[in-house]
């Protein structure tokens, strides 16, 4: 908890990009790319859309909140990512 509350103020403290890269150097990565993330994603999303819709597509009307929630956020995800 010490080592976070020193990351994390240094960070609020920071002005500029390069004092939060300094922070972060000594971290481990991750293995897991970003396209891999999307593409993991994008495989959730289709799969939940299958469920939702039903194999007649009978499933719009009731879901149709859901869907389009589903779908904004994965178009958000998108262009965070590019």
């Amino acid at each position: 908890m010490d080592e976070l509350d020193e990351r994390v103020t240094a960070a609020y403290a920071a002005r500029y990009g390069h004092e939060l890269d300094a922070l972060v150097l000594d971290l481990p990565r991750s293995e897991t790319s970003a396209a891999a993330v999307l593409a993991t994603s994008l495989a959730r999303l289709r799969t939940t859309l299958a469920v939702l819709l039903g194999r007649d597509g009978s499933g719009w009307m009731r879901h149709r909140r859901t869907i389009l929630a589903i779908v904004v956020l994965a178009a958000v995800a998108l262009a965070v990512i590019d």
